[in-house]
């Protein structure tokens, strides 16, 4: 059976910006290919799953840390019982500076042992302070999460977090990165910034390096490779879940960018 496709909203937990949850997860458990409306991190506190993040498939155990942007998706099986903890974030309970960065960057890595221990009882303390709801608490508890962001950040080779685009791109940048799979268009997005299409095009490719249209392109295309390698899902659905209203369309670009059809692309991965 193929496999569904699933967008995880920010209305699935608690709304107050962030939840903090353990989960127990039996051995043989899916979860299908999905993305989310939010950032997730998660870390396997023991156990192992066959995990994919984006592209990369993996094998992942205790100390293994990730966390999920809006243009990320993944899917896991448990391969052992499974123990992690899952961390729900939306982007306004961080600090600007953090959020901004992570709207950038897949964030991966594994911690040591004694480095697991330690997050694992901070997030039990995060998450008893969640539920006693003390004066201060979510300012607490959101400087308690961003030390667990920044320890994985560190763990990252490359970190540069003073790059910046001009404000009205980067505004742009991060709207496309989160929202790529929907009807977007260049006139709609200058309108939102206040530019005129013409002047949003050009400062657009000036500072990204390619055009609005090519840098939407690709990441549709990417998110429709990964899907193409990772899961059993239709061109049809692919198409349409990649931000395409037009399998024909879709197909065009597909083999215009890639001098290949998806499903030649599929085979190739094999």
């Amino acid at each position: 059976m193929a496999e569904r496709i699933f967008t995880y909203s920010s209305s699935d937990h608690q709304d107050r910006g962030f939840s903090i949850s353990k989960h127990f997860i039996e051995a043989g458990t899916s979860f299908p290919v999905h993305w989310h409306d939010y950032y997730e991190f998660e870390i396997v506190l023991s156990g192992q799953a066959r995990h994919i993040h984006n592209n990369t498939v993996s094998e992942i155990g205790a100390g293994c840390a990730y966390l999920m942007c809006y243009h990320d998706f993944h899917s896991m099986t448990a391969l052992t019982n499974l123990v992690l903890y899952k961390v729900h974030l939306k982007k306004e309970f961080l600090s600007d500076k953090l959020a901004d960065y992570l709207e950038f960057h897949t964030c991966d890595c594994r911690f040591t042992a004694e480095e697991t221990r330690e997050i694992e009882e901070k997030l039990q303390k995060l998450e008893r302070e969640a539920a006693s709801d003390r004066p201060f608490c979510e300012l607490l508890i959101r400087n308690g999460i961003e030390n667990i962001l920044i320890a994985l950040l560190r763990k990252q080779t490359n970190v540069s977090p003073n790059a910046t685009l001009p404000p009205p791109i980067h505004q742009a940048v991060i709207y496309l990165n989160k929202h790529y799979r929907e009807a977007v268009t260049l006139e709609e997005m200058a309108q939102t910034l206040s530019l005129s299409p013409n002047y949003f095009g050009q400062l657009f490719k000036a500072e990204v390096g390619t055009t609005f249209h090519k840098y939407l392109n690709t990441l549709r295309l990417k998110f429709a490779c990964d899907l193409l390698s990772s899961s059993a899902l239709s061109v049809k659905e692919i198409a349409f879940a990649s931000g395409y209203n037009s399998l024909e369309y879709f197909m065009y670009i597909f083999k215009n960018q890639l001098n290949m059809t998806p499903t030649q692309y599929r085979a190739c991965q094999k």
